[in-house]
């Protein structure tokens, strides 16, 4: 097992990430009951939206989260640097989910300006 997370960092950010979690079940155990959306629930997608890429953010640029240099010095004989390439990987992560949440949020706003334009 190598470790790559420094748990010491990654301890204070658990309880965001498990209200980021528990926030987006409930909001859809009651989208499943009303079985519809609303303008509210709408809004309160987009904060859970921006709250989980916020705290994803925050954890890819966090300096000293993560650990690549205990895989560097495992496979000594590989000609690239996987730490680098790994982190390269992550960043291109963190573009991909900006990216995806930021079109479900352009989506949740483009239909909350049509019901308020009516």
């Amino acid at each position: 097992m190598i470790p790559v997370l420094n748990m010491e960092l990654f301890k204070p950010f658990l309880i965001w990430i498990n209200f980021a979690i528990i926030s987006n079940l409930i909001l859809n155990l009651y989208l499943l009951i009303k079985k519809q959306w609303q303008s509210i629930t709408r809004i309160i997608a987009i904060a859970i939206d921006i709250i989980g890429v916020g705290i994803f953010a925050k954890l890819m640029m966090t300096p000293g989260f993560w650990n690549f240099s205990a895989i560097d010095s495992v496979l000594k004989d590989e000609s690239i640097a996987l730490s680098t390439v790994l982190d390269l990987s992550l960043n291109i992560t963190l573009a991909v989910v900006v990216i995806i949440v930021a079109f479900d949020i352009f989506g949740h706003l483009r239909v909350l300006m049509k019901t308020r334009s009516r």
